[in-house]
């Protein structure tokens, strides 16, 4: 229960210091877009903020802080292989472009 305290408590910091763009890959499945807007709605009631989402072609590189999920170029530029992953599981990690 500590962990999931703690991991709440991070990303709820992480969720306030962004600015509110949720990025998926331009062919994102229904599951990823299930959660994108599961996400979206979450970080908008934490945060208190808009959060929206965008596919990942979409976005305007104004250097605006961005949380990508799924298989996206991002997470394949950053050598994270979601194709490796178990069902469900989940990989968070922080970049200075992007999370």
């Amino acid at each position: 229960m500590m962990k999931k305290t703690v991991f709440l408590i991070c990303f709820i910091f992480v969720a306030n210091a962004f600015a509110g763009i949720v990025a998926t890959a331009d062919n994102a499945n229904k599951f990823t877009k299930k959660a994108e807007a599961d996400l979206t709605s979450f970080l908008t009631m934490i945060s208190g903020e808009k959060w929206t989402a965008v596919p990942e072609k979409n976005l305007k590189k104004s250097g605006e802080k961005v949380i990508y999920l799924g298989d996206t170029a991002f997470a394949r530029s950053k050598n994270i292989k979601t194709s490796d992953f178990a069902d469900e599981e989940w990989c968070i990690r922080s970049f200075s472009d992007g999370m």
